[in-house]
């Protein structure tokens, strides 16, 4: 595991902040991967880095105290799945998990 964010973090944000970091790691697979269409790279492109900073964003507005902790987890968790989502559409799989 990379560890991209720097802990500590409450042990619930820090759940989401470990499932951030393995998505973040494998969409990095994914963007080096040969796609099986152009589309699918197009959407690809810059995932990774997207996603790492705000990620980032998100948790250091979290530690400068302009987001509760709950906020902060419920952004993260939302951003995720919606990557996900799309991951799993782009890869043409049925679904993805954390």
């Amino acid at each position: 595991m990379s560890h991209r964010f720097i802990p500590p973090y409450p042990p619930r944000l820090q759940e989401v902040v470990h499932h951030a970091d393995r998505l973040c790691e494998l969409i990095a697979v994914h963007e080096l991967t040969p796609p099986r269409d152009e589309w699918a790279a197009a959407w690809l492109f810059g995932r990774a880095e997207e996603m790492a900073r705000l990620a980032q964003d998100i948790l250091d507005s979290w530690r400068d105290g302009h987001t509760e902790e709950a906020k902060a987890r419920a952004t993260l968790e939302e951003y995720m799945v919606s990557l996900r989502e799309g991951l799993a559409k782009h890869l043409g799989v049925a679904s993805m998990t954390s």
